[in-house]
């Protein structure tokens, strides 16, 4: 599970579990960013069938901008087993 939505200041947390057996651990990142720059990032190691959690947090002063989700899996030796990537949309916080 991820958010579609993100504003400044926001606190995200992505549930992930890794189902494949045969990846015995591994490392999974999760990372918001815009064309220029990378705004946020969390990474986790996971073993198959323990679900857990990546935290996020949105910088208080990010802008209007085309903001994508990438969360990728990688084996302890760096091979990328899977990544998935998302456009998540940008609201500014109510006053």
């Amino acid at each position: 599970m991820a958010p579609r939505v993100i504003r400044p200041a926001d606190k995200l947390k992505i549930v992930c579990t890794i189902v494949n057996k045969q990846w015995h651990e591994l490392t999974v990142r999760a990372l918001i960013f815009t064309p220029e720059q990378e705004i946020a990032t969390s990474v986790q190691h996971f073993i198959p069938n323990v679900p857990d959690t990546l935290a996020l947090k949105i910088p208080s002063n990010i802008a209007q901008d085309t903001y994508r989700l990438r969360v990728e899996g990688r084996t302890l030796s760096g091979e990328l087993k899977f990544f998935n990537e998302s456009a998540i949309t940008f609201e500014q916080k109510a006053v």
